[in-house]
């Protein structure tokens, strides 16, 4: 083995490249990229000295990398990992993870999910009422309240009462962690202190609400006929997760689950609000709909960049022999909106999924290998579900400019919340008695 070395970066000081890398990760990666070529190095906190790599292949060497090699449980957890607890697939590696993750698959599972559909179509129905006609408003806070209800109602099963609507609350308040937030779970002297003291007590007050629900779900007489996400865990783990663990797979699905599909919508109907002509289309074909969803995943990434690995031994990737320690970065952003791999990246363009030729473009939104995000077949499926309801009821039209993106908490939203217009479908076209919400996804 030869001696290792980094590729080149920015000479910019880590403060400069903290900063932008944070607030205009889209802009400063693409010229990143264009600069020093598909692996570059940046140095940004919380993590130091980044190794990004933006070739396709690479990438999927990083997803289907050892294991041993690769940790992505270690950058996690240096962010995040007292907050997640312990037992979080989020913040394990190797074996460890493999233990938690088994378990974990089991609520998404093609048949049991389809039994969800219906409750997030109502969910997403009951929203709709309530939304401002002929006159401009933001979307993406309704989208927000749309996946705290899917996650009281269809994760957690919660029976209506003062725990919903408690549950209700905190998972708003606490999932609205911001960027400060972040900084006080890593640094835990900061505890002590106003805002994070604030947010550690919700935070306790919401892990106290859920490791109830699992406890009083574990002795449900009815357990065996509950169809809801913890049941399901509870019901086909038993023996294998104690109540902690459950709790703390149950903190990693609201984190990983909230903000990023409520963002995920909101830029789905952003990028359909600029196209009317395919609307009714979206409502009528089943391909056409997921060929939509997955377009928005690529074009409007939700992060640009995935959880970064922690090498434990030397590893060869784009061409340099990187040493050991190094936190190897995939950009998947960076590669979405590349013409090397998109004709056309920056069009929003649904129907490039329907061609069989396109089918060897690299796709990256949820991750690879065996740390692909548990819950991507849900999240497209709430997706779907969610947009088809609305358009059965209504048609959206983009009020404005269309929206850069800019970030919030760790994710990257439309710049105005996706402002729209609403105009629902008079009588008899589209509405309540459309058909099933299965045909969705």
């Amino acid at each position: 083995m030869g001696e290792t070395s980094l590729p080149p970066g920015p000479a910019l000081p880590t403060l400069v490249q903290t900063y932008l890398l944070w607030r205009h990760p889209e802009r400063f990666l693409t010229a990143c990229r264009r600069r020093y070529g598909p692996t570059f190095r940046v140095r940004a906190l919380p993590y130091g000295v980044r190794v990004h790599v933006a070739d396709p292949a690479d990438i999927r060497r990083v997803f289907k990398g050892d294991p041993k090699v690769f940790h992505a449980g270690e950058g996690i957890a240096t962010a995040l990992g007292s907050m997640l607890g312990e037992h979080s697939l989020l913040a394990l590696d190797e074996d460890d993870h493999q233990r938690q993750r088994r378990p974990m698959m089991r609520p998404f599972r093609g048949d049991t999910m389809r039994g969800y559909l219906d409750a997030i179509a109502a969910i997403a129905a009951e929203s709709v009422r309530g939304w401002p006609v002929g006159r401009p408003f933001s979307l993406h806070p309704f989208m927000r309240r749309i996946t705290i209800e899917v996650i009281v109602r269809v994760v957690l099963g919660t029976e209506a009462g003062t725990r919903r609507d408690r549950l209700r609350v905190l998972l708003t308040d606490v999932l609205e962690m911001g960027a400060s937030e972040m900084i006080g779970w890593k640094w835990p002297l900061l505890a002590r202190i106003g805002p994070w003291r604030r947010h550690r007590r919700m935070f306790a007050e919401l892990e106290a609400l859920l490791m109830a629900e699992v406890r009083d779900r574990g002795a449900d007489p009815a357990l065996a006929e509950r169809a809801d996400v913890l049941s399901v865990l509870l019901r086909e783990s038993a023996g294998e997760l104690t109540d902690v663990a459950v709790r703390d797979h149950l903190v990693t699905l609201l984190i990983a689950g909230y903000e990023t599909t409520a963002t995920a919508l909101a830029w789905a109907f952003e990028c359909i609000t600029g196209h009317p002509e395919i609307q009714r289309g979206l409502v009528e074909d089943d391909a056409y709909l997921d060929a939509a969803i997955r377009e928005s995943l690529r074009l409007r990434p939700i992060f640009f960049e995935i959880s970064p690995r922690r090498l434990t031994e030397p590893v060869e990737l784009g061409g340099y022999l990187l040493p050991e320690g190094t936190m190897v970065t995939p950009s998947v952003g960076v590669v979405h909106l590349s013409a090397d791999h998109y004709e056309r990246p920056a069009e929003f363009r649904p129907e490039r999924w329907l061609r069989k030729s396109d089918g060897h473009q690299p796709w990256l939104p949820f991750g690879g290998g065996v740390r692909r995000c548990v819950g991507a077949e849900f999240a497209q499926r709430e997706m779907a579900v969610v947009v088809r309801t609305v358009l059965r009821r209504g048609e959206l039209r983009r009020a404005g400019a269309p929206e850069r993106a800019r970030p919030r908490h760790v994710t990257l939203v439309p710049s105005r919340g996706a402002r729209v217009t609403f105009h629902p479908h008079r009588a008899g076209r589209g509405g309540e008695q459309d058909g099933p919400a299965a045909r969705a996804g």
